[in-house]
C-alpha cells in the first residue's frame, strides 16, 4: 500500500513539472535554474498533500485496531462492511458518550460557522465545523469525521480559518441513523468515514 503510494507520488512530480510549460533560455545555466524552481514547487505540492494526514489519533486508531482484530474479515464485501459500519457506529457512540476527551488528541481544521438562535431564544450562538478530512496515524485506516459544535460570538470570533484545533467536549449524537462508512480506497486503504459527530460545551485549543 505505501508502495504504491510512493510510487504514484514519484509520477506525480514530473506532471507537476510540465504544468509550469517548458520555456526555452539563452543559456544551460538558465534553463537548470528554472528545471530547479519547477521541482523545487514541486517537491512543495507534493509535500503539501501528504500533510494532509494528521500524525495524531492514538485513541480512535486503538478503538479500531481492537474491532479489526475481533473482525478481520469486516472489509471482504458489501454484506461485512455494511454489518461492520453498524457495529462500529454502536460502538463509537458508546465510546464518545464515556470519554469526553476521546478525540481530543486529534487536529481538526476549522471549516465553516454559522450564526443560529441559541436553544433559549436569548441570543444567538454560531454553529462550528470542524473536520477531519484524512487522518492517518499507521498507515492502516484513512479516518474522516466532522465535529459540530456551538460556541459564543467572543469564541467564535478567536478562530481562524483553516486552523488546526484540539477540541474536547460531552457527547450528543452522530449524525443521523446511518451506520459508519468502511471501504477500501484506490490505494487499498481502510477507510472509515464516520460522518458529522454533534458535542457541546467544547473545550477548543489551537493545535499550532
Amino acid at each position: 500500500m505505501k508502495i504504491t503510494k510512493f510510487v504514484t507520488i514519484l509520477l506525480i512530480i514530473p506532471c507537476l513539472i510540465s504544468c509550469y510549460g517548458n520555456k526555452s533560455s539563452k543559456t544551460t545555466q538558465s534553463n537548470n535554474a528554472d528545471y530547479d524552481i519547477r521541482l523545487n514547487d514541486s517537491i512543495a505540492a507534493v509535500n503539501a498533500m501528504l500533510e494532509e494526514g494528521n500524525a495524531d489519533g492514538e485513541k480512535i486508531n486503538a478503538f479500531l485496531d481492537a474491532y479489526m482484530s475481533k473482525h478481520p474479515n469486516c472489509f471482504n464485501n458489501d454484506i461485512q462492511r455494511k454489518k461492520a459500519g453498524k457495529e462500529l457506529r454502536s460502538l463509537l457512540e458508546k465510546e464518545l458518550e464515556n470519554n469526553p476527551d476521546f478525540l481530543s488528541d486529534i487536529a481538526v481544521k476549522f471549516a465553516s460557522m454559522d450564526k443560529v438562535k441559541s436553544t433559549d431564544n436569548k441570543g444567538y450562538k454560531y454553529l462550528i465545523s470542524f473536520t477531519c478530512s484524512s487522518l492517518q496515524k499507521t498507515g492502516k485506516y484513512n479516518i474522516s469525521f466532522r465535529i459540530i459544535t456551538a460556541l459564543d460570538e467572543e469564541e467564535a470570533s478567536n478562530l481562524i480559518d483553516n486552523q488546526k484545533y484540539y477540541i474536547q467536549g460531552k457527547f450528543i449524537s452522530l449524525s443521523e441513523k446511518e451506520s459508519i462508512n468502511i471501504r477500501l480506497d484506490v490505494f487499498d486503504d481502510k477507510t472509515i468515514e464516520i460522518g458529522s459527530i454533534f458535542i457541546k460545551e467544547p473545550i477548543v485549543t489551537p493545535a499550532n
